[in-house]
């Protein structure tokens, strides 16, 4: 029963990430607390650990950056929309002629591979949280209100898997101590 609930759990979460990806959006709600620079170097991360080359930065509003996979070019823009992290892009795809006399190649442009956006989404909301985390606190007492929304955003990121159980049970940790 147990593993039947885990793999539910799994099964929602990508369907909520493919939902995200076919919007254009990465993070539908970013922590609060977090600079527009903060979350640009957080994208440059997550694009580089994806092999993904910055090609631009529009002061701390955007980062551009190209993927060269052969006979595939990548490009996306990640920017800050309000409270929530989107993305722009295309896949151009070189398609080379297989029939005798035809000459030249054609391009055919794509969105963006879907896996490819739900791995950035993955990386770029473990950094967020990370770094959510180890932002300063103010030593101020916290409305219980202020505390119960902390806890349900908590839960909403366990259960759509973009943090572990150990991360949710730290920081849960760490929000019922301001009690």
């Amino acid at each position: 029963m147990k593993l039947f609930r885990v793999a539910l759990v799994v099964v929602s979460a990508l369907q909520l990430s493919l939902a995200w990806a076919e919007d254009g959006v990465l993070i539908e709600q970013m922590p609060s607390g977090i600079s527009d620079a903060t979350v640009n170097e957080i994208s440059k991360a997550a694009l580089r650990r994806r092999s993904w080359t910055i090609t631009s930065t529009d002061a701390d509003k955007s980062v551009k950056a190209e993927l060269d996979k052969g006979v595939s070019d990548a490009h996306i823009t990640i920017y800050r929309d309000g409270s929530s992290l989107k993305y722009s892009g295309e896949d151009i795809v070189q398609i080379l002629p297989v029939k005798a006399g035809i000459t030249g190649k054609s391009t055919q442009v794509d969105d963006l591979p879907k896996r490819w956006i739900t791995y950035l989404r993955k990386d770029i909301s473990r950094l967020m949280f990370r770094t959510a985390v180890a932002l300063p606190r103010s030593p101020a007492p916290s409305t219980s209100s202020s505390l119960t929304d902390r806890l349900v955003d908590l839960k909403k990121l366990l259960d759509a898997g973009l943090i572990t159980k150990d991360e949710y049970d730290a920081k849960r940790v760490e929000i019922l101590k301001n009690l």
